[in-house]
């Protein structure tokens, strides 16, 4: 990612993805949550550079995974209460969303097996939130990212 305010990478993306995310203009007020660390799984360059964008201009620190094995790894390697909460792809290569969410809920370590994790499906199928569910994530943020849903939701961690 290049050293542009995190704005301009968004309002970028915006201009040849319409749609793809609101962009935030500077007079709106906004929630910070400065020094809250989020993982972010996402196979998807363009993705990810939208999400880290509006999570840092809400002050949070963002780790990038390209892969939900990734992810695992991260996760495991980190000190307990290192990520307040991790944003996971769904299909991914490697390992998918859902595989990943249930190896880190299977952690011996209760305090990583119990970070939030949010899954991000492209899809907008009805089975979709029933297998997050069932694989163990708190919830949906769905495709395209709504800045509004995403910060309402880190809210109310």
């Amino acid at each position: 990612m290049d050293a542009r305010h995190p704005s301009e990478a968004i309002e970028g993306v915006a201009e040849w993805m319409p749609g793809a995310f609101s962009v935030y203009r500077a007079d709106e007020p906004t929630e910070r949550f400065d020094g809250k660390r989020v993982l972010l799984a996402d196979d998807i360059a363009v993705n990810r550079q939208v999400v880290v964008a509006a999570l840092k201009l809400h002050g949070m620190v963002v780790e990038e995974a390209m892969d939900g094995r990734q992810a695992v790894e991260l996760v495991e390697r980190s000190e307990a209460g290192y990520y307040d909460v991790i944003l996971m792809d769904i299909q991914m290569p490697v390992m998918n969303g859902y595989d990943a969410t249930r190896a880190i809920r299977g952690l011996a370590d209760r305090n990583k097996a119990e970070i939030p994790i949010f899954g991000m499906p492209a899809n907008d199928f009805d089975d979709e939130e029933q297998a997050a569910r069932e694989a163990g994530m708190n919830g949906q943020i769905k495709k395209p990212i709504d800045r509004q849903k995403l910060i309402e939701v880190l809210g109310k961690l």
